[in-house]
């Protein structure tokens, strides 16, 4: 364990080299090797069961590895079951942690227990260590259960953010060079961004560009739905990682 710590410690600077979000992926995994595997990382829709927008290399993103099958199964079982006890558990309490804690501390019906008995098992997967950040879910997993000190998880979750800000990166620009020219931020959308995301509120915005309030809030709330932002939060990192606010 003292080993994948130090090679944890050193991955960050390869990820930020990475040019594509497959060989983000593999990077990681390769650092976490033999002890963990990558299972992969996705970037949750806004509305978890608009199953159209999940869609493989574009959002969700898996290690090579993984059998072809395992993204159809996957949906197809969140399809009829619904949001598994993971997803729920991580975006409620937004911290790591392993499978088996979920499975522990998540009162299961045999219905929720569907990701763990239908899925992960059929693969191997025994235990794994889930890292929410954001509207992003990374995963590592084992074949062992898992027990992880806490200076694995710090490393593992570091490891997770450094991952998810390059495919943050790299996904952002994808699909804002890939947006129509009248779905990207106008001037003043992005003045009005620019402004809020170093802490100037609605008040102070709209006395510097000489508008209303309510004309400031309508500029971020348009940038939120032109960038398919969750929150302002999630607005202001997207336009950050998309170059929208150099």
């Amino acid at each position: 364990m003292t080993t994948l710590v130090q090679s944890l410690q050193q991955v960050g600077d390869e990820i930020a080299l990475c040019r594509y979000p497959g060989a983000v992926i593999e990077t990681l995994h390769a650092a976490v090797r033999p002890t963990l595997n990558v299972l992969g990382a996705w970037r949750v829709p806004r509305r978890y069961e608009d199953w159209s927008a999940w869609r493989l290399n574009y959002n969700v993103f898996c290690h090579r590895d993984l059998p072809a099958t395992f993204f159809d199964a996957w949906l197809a079982g969140a399809r009829e079951n619904g949001q598994s006890a993971m997803a729920a558990m991580a975006t409620r309490e937004g911290r790591s942690f392993t499978w088996s804690e979920c499975m522990r501390e998540v009162n299961l019906s045999a219905k929720g227990r569907w990701v763990f008995d239908d899925l992960l098992s059929k693969y191997g997967m025994r235990d794994g260590f889930c890292c929410p950040i954001g509207p992003w879910i990374l995963h590592y997993w084992s074949s062992k259960v898992l027990d992880l000190s806490p200076a694995m998880r710090r490393s593992l979750s570091w490891a997770a953010l450094t991952a998810v800000d390059q495919l943050m990166k790299l996904t952002t620009k994808k699909r804002l060079d890939a947006a129509r020219p009248a779905s990207r931020l106008t001037d003043r959308e992005r003045e009005v961004l620019r402004m809020y995301a170093i802490g100037s509120r609605a008040r102070t915005i709209a006395y510097a560009l000489k508008i209303s309030e309510d004309t400031v809030r309508e500029h971020l709330r348009h940038a939120m739905i032109k960038l398919d932002a969750r929150h302002l939060g999630h607005a202001v990192n997207l336009a950050y990682h998309g170059g929208l606010l150099d």
